[in-house]
């Protein structure tokens, strides 16, 4: 990056991807991730349905509160990055059918807002037993962005910001010889190019 270039920031990022397609991910359905990270909030959003007794069924605490804190603000999202730019009729609550993964809502919702709500005053719930690191709204994205390693995810970020490495093709066009996650020298490489692309939009 130049001196003239503007600093990235993780506003820039989440006002870039807020209107892209869900869809744009070219994983099949076969390979999607079936249990923990994001699929664990997915799951527990849609298992919610007003009941209580949340806790004692064993649904981790930390997805619980975070689910509470979202399901609470939802309607201010003014006041939280992670959901100001999102489209007025994007549900940040919606329950999929047919086990339908949206790479989309993985991003904005159980990784930014997860992040976003433990860096909130009230979140009161134990750094070393949080899911994902808290959000520093201040530091680079594109450091955060080099952490990624979740195939679905990046495949989408990938597509949507019109990356056009070879590595893209290294995950997508054999998707049953892939590895568990992306490696990091690729994902040094593809978050580099995202946020150049990202750069390049403004």
């Amino acid at each position: 990056m130049s001196k003239n270039e503007k600093l990235l920031t993780h506003e820039d990022v989440l006002k870039f991807f807020a209107d892209k397609d869900g869809a744009l991910c070219p994983i099949p359905k076969e390979y999607w991730q079936k249990s923990g990270g994001y699929a664990a909030v997915r799951f527990v959003i849609s298992e919610l349905n007003g009941e209580e007794d949340l806790y004692r069924r064993g649904f981790k605490t930390q997805i619980v509160e975070f689910y509470k804190w979202l399901d609470k603000n939802q309607h201010e999202r003014e006041n939280f990055l992670s959901l100001k730019y999102l489209p007025k009729d994007y549900d940040p609550l919606m329950l999929y059918s047919g086990g339908k993964y949206d790479q989309k809502w993985h991003f904005f919702i159980a990784y930014y807002a997860q992040r976003e709500f433990y860096s909130q005053p009230e979140c009161t719930i134990e750094r070393k037993k949080m899911l994902l690191a808290p959000l520093n709204v201040n530091s680079d994205p594109l450091t955060d962005l080099k952490r990624l390693n979740n195939i679905e995810l990046v495949m989408w970020l990938c597509n949507a910001a019109g990356v056009k490495s070879p590595l893209v093709g290294k995950y997508t066009l054999n998707p049953g010889a892939n590895p568990e996650k992306i490696s990091k020298d690729d994902m040094k490489i593809l978050a580099e190019e995202i946020v150049e692309n990202i750069r390049q939009s403004f």
